[in-house]
């Protein structure tokens, strides 16, 4: 091997190790960015009231059912109505 060829082969071998220490830093920085997007969503608003409160153990009414009124819309487990 002569010295021009061992010359080239460091200088490529430098070259090789350089572009990976690079390209480590870029992909390391751009995976500890945080990219936040936020959204709202614009509805009708309508109070549905009780009695009694409570917590909510199943909801009977889907989005889009239509229901009228008497419909079941929740069932609740409430603490007051345990006595």
């Amino acid at each position: 091997m002569t010295w021009g060829n061992r010359i080239k082969m460091t200088v490529g071998i430098l070259v090789v190790l350089a572009l990976v220490a690079v390209f480590t830093v870029v992909f390391t920085q751009r995976q500890a960015q945080v990219i936040s997007t936020s959204a709202a969503i614009a509805s009708q608003d309508f109070s549905v009231g009780t009695d009694y409160s409570g917590t909510v153990t199943s909801t009977d009414a889907e989005v889009g059912d239509r229901v009228k009124k008497g419909d079941v819309l929740f069932s609740l487990q409430s603490p007051s109505l345990q006595k």
